[in-house]
């Protein structure tokens, strides 16, 4: 199975102590991008489908990266 791998390349600026990045689009792990459960009640005819609650029904996920730049003493 193939699997969608993103990296941030992350070097201080000048000035800034603080940096937040977005990876956006990213498929839900918990329900393979599909936005729900599917689950089976026996002799239930139809099957139980249940929102996702990791993506919230969406499927896809954004990260939020916060970069906090400090001092390091040796």
């Amino acid at each position: 199975m193939s699997t969608q791998k993103q990296s941030v390349e992350i070097q201080p600026k000048k000035d800034f102590n603080k940096e937040k990045f977005f990876v956006y689009n990213v498929q839900c792990p918990a329900c393979n991008g599909k936005g729900s459960h599917t689950g089976y009640t026996p002799g239930k005819k139809d099957p139980d489908i249940t929102p996702c609650k990791q993506c919230d029904a969406t499927g896809k996920l954004k990260a939020e990266i916060d970069i906090i730049w400090t001092p390091y003493y040796d």
